[in-house]
C-alpha cells in the first residue's frame, strides 16, 4: 500500500484519487508516510507533525500538490500547508535546492496586501518540500462559480477583489505570474483573496525548465497564457492583467475569449487579437466587454496602464 501511494503522489496531477478516498485508516497511512507521526501530548493516539506544524486533515490538491489544513503550535494559528510533489527530473537536487531558495525568500517577504495570502514557513519532510500559507477558509473560484447560478455583478466584484490581490502585488514590484482563476479562493461570504503562491516560481527553475506552454499544459492553464508567453517575451504586471481578463471574460460568458482546436491555432488567435464572439445569450454590457477587450490586446502597451486602471474601470461600467 506504502509503495502505491508513493509511487501514485510522484506523478504530476496523480494520486488526488488515493487522496481523496474517505477512509480515516487510510488517509492515515498516507500521511505518516509523507510525513511521519508524533504522539499526541493529550494522549489521543498519534498526530502527524511536520516540524512546529500539526497536520488535522487534507482539504485540496492540485498539479503542484496536496493542501492539508494544519496548526502552528508556535504562533497557535491555523495555516495551509501544501506538499509539493517531486515531479522533479533530471538534475533534481539542483532543482530542489533552486525552489527551495526561492520559496524561502518569498517567506521572508513582507505581505504586499490583505488581498494576497502570502507564504509563511518552507521546509522538508521526508525529503519533500512543504510551504504553509495563511489559512483562508475558502474555495477556488471555479468551485465557486459552479456551486450555483452567479449574478454578472456578483462574479465581477469577486473578480474586483482578486485584482485588488494583484494590484498589491504589482505595487510591490511584483508579478504573480501564473494568474488563472484556480489561484483566487472565494469564502461564503464573497470574500476573495489571491494565492502569492504561483509568484515563488514554482514552475520556474534552472536547468531543464520548462517552456511557458510546457508549465501551462502541467497546471492546465494554456488558455490564460499571454501573447508574450506563448511567444517567449518577457512576462510582467501586463501579463498578470491579460490572464485576468482571459478569466473574467470565461466566468461571465462561460467560454473563452480565444478558441483553437489546437496550440497553434490558439497561439495564432491570442497574437493577432482575435477572439471568439459572445454567445447571444451571454451578450455582455458594452462597456464591460470594452474593459477586457483592452486588457486583451496583443500588444501589452496598448493594454491598461495599471491593474488599478483597469479596476476603476470596471467600477464606471
Amino acid at each position: 500500500m506504502e509503495r502505491l501511494v508513493e509511487r501514485l503522489s510522484s506523478q504530476p496531477g496523480a494520486g488526488l484519487s488515493v487522496f481523496a478516498i474517505d477512509h480515516d485508516a487510510m488517509l492515515d497511512r498516507v500521511r505518516a508516510r509523507l510525513f511521519g507521526a508524533a504522539s499526541s501530548p493529550e494522549g489521543r493516539g498519534p498526530r502527524t507533525r511536520v516540524g512546529r506544524f500539526e497536520v488535522t486533515r487534507r482539504i485540496g490538491a492540485g498539479a503542484a500538490g496536496v493542501v492539508f489544513l494544519a496548526r502552528d503550535l508556535e504562533r497557535g494559528r491555523d495555516v495551509a500547508l501544501k506538499l509539493l510533489r517531486p515531479w522533479f527530473r533530471g538534475d533534481a537536487a539542483l532543482r530542489r535546492a533552486a525552489l527551495e531558495v526561492r520559496l524561502r525568500a518569498a517567506a521572508t517577504e513582507r505581505a504586499p496586501g490583505p488581498r494576497v495570502i502570502p507564504i509563511r514557513a518552507v521546509g522538508r519532510a521526508r525529503g519533500r518540500l512543504f510551504i504553509a500559507m495563511d489559512h483562508f477558509d475558502a474555495r477556488p473560484l471555479p468551485r465557486w462559480i459552479a456551486a450555483r447560478r452567479r449574478a454578472t455583478r456578483a462574479i465581477i466584484d469577486v473578480f474586483k477583489q482578486a485584482g485588488q490581490g494583484l494590484a498589491e502585488l504589482h505595487a510591490a514590484g511584483l508579478a504573480h505570474g501564473t494568474f488563472t482563476p484556480a489561484a483566487v479562493l472565494v469564502a461564503d461570504d464573497g470574500a476573495a483573496r489571491v494565492t502569492e503562491l504561483a509568484r515563488a516560481a514554482l514552475l520556474e527553475l534552472p536547468g531543464g525548465s520548462l517552456s511557458a506552454t510546457q508549465r501551462a499544459a502541467l497546471t492546465g492553464a494554456t488558455r490564460y497564457l499571454s501573447p508574450e508567453e506563448l511567444t517567449g517575451r518577457e512576462r510582467d504586471a501586463r501579463s498578470d492583467q491579460f490572464r485576468f481578463c482571459v478569466a473574467l471574460y470565461e466566468a461571465l460568458v462561460g467560454a473563452p475569449p480565444f478558441g483553437g482546436a489546437t496550440l497553434d491555432e490558439l497561439v495564432l488567435r491570442v497574437t493577432r487579437g482575435q477572439r471568439e464572439r459572445p454567445p447571444r445569450e451571454h451578450e455582455l454590457p458594452t462597456r464591460v466587454l470594452g474593459v477586457i477587450a483592452r486588457g486583451l490586446e496583443p500588444d501589452p502597451g496598448e493594454r491598461w496602464p495599471t491593474m488599478r486602471a483597469l479596476l476603476s474601470a470596471l467600477d464606471r461600467s
